[in-house]
């Protein structure tokens, strides 16, 4: 598993911002698996997506190769895993997150649902109870009325809002696109269906705002897409 940085990481985003046409998937019988995580070379599964990266939200605080990487777990050979520590209100790291970016722009419309499996298991310190875990598809392509690129445009599903201590592994577990949704500060918000037809990235994120230092591994296994019927 390649450890991306902070910045290789945004430089990729940036990079996909520009005017892309995206790739028309015609829906297949059965789903459209995006990574299994068990290639040899950390590649996804569908070569049109980079290797998965880990960061914080900011720069200061680094996740290290041993922190970002593959590995067996229960009776999952080969799954992502990050891990890292939230810091206090008082600094930026409030969320870390595995990411991968997209080359060319991804037509996710004809599909319904997107799969996948996770466990997050706090440490210690522990993760509070409001934690959230998201899936974020990442949409950098799509302009504004205006003919701007919003800073990081996406659409988001919350899969958890209240975290509850747990070593069971769950699913796969199905997400209805329809559901997703731009994050309530984003001004003005990208349409839901341009984005789908656009997607550049795909983020699965830890968020909290701990009082105090909280510790947490993140397991992530067989990303899908289930075709509309």
């Amino acid at each position: 598993m390649t450890n991306l940085s902070f910045a290789v990481l945004v430089a990729a985003s940036v990079g996909l911002a520009g005017c892309q046409d995206a790739r028309t998937v015609d829906p297949y019988p059965g789903k459209w698996l995006i990574d299994d995580f068990k290639s040899p070379t950390g590649d996804p599964t569908d070569p049109n997506f980079e290797p998965w990266g880990c960061r914080l939200v900011d720069d200061t605080h680094q996740i290290g190769p041993d922190d970002c990487n593959s590995t067996s777990i229960d009776n999952h050979e080969s799954v992502l895993h990050l891990a890292a520590t939230l810091v206090p209100a008082n600094s930026d790291s409030k969320l870390a997150e595995v990411v991968t970016y997209a080359k060319p722009t991804q037509d996710f419309t004809p599909y319904a649902t997107f799969w996948f499996s996770w466990k997050l298991v706090s440490g210690d310190p522990p993760l509070p109870a409001a934690t959230l875990l998201k899936v974020q598809l990442t949409c950098t392509s799509v302009r504004d009325a205006d003919g701007s690129v919003s800073t990081n445009p996406c659409v988001v599903k919350t899969v958890i809002s209240s975290y509850a201590d747990t070593s069971d592994w769950n699913g796969p577990i199905p997400l209805q696109l329809s559901d997703f949704a731009p994050p309530e500060d984003y001004t003005p918000k990208p349409n839901l269906q341009d984005c789908l037809a656009r997607v550049d990235g795909i983020k699965i994120t830890v968020q909290s705002d701990p009082s105090a230092a909280a510790r947490f591994d993140l397991y992530v296994d067989d990303i899908s897409l289930e075709p509309k019927e």
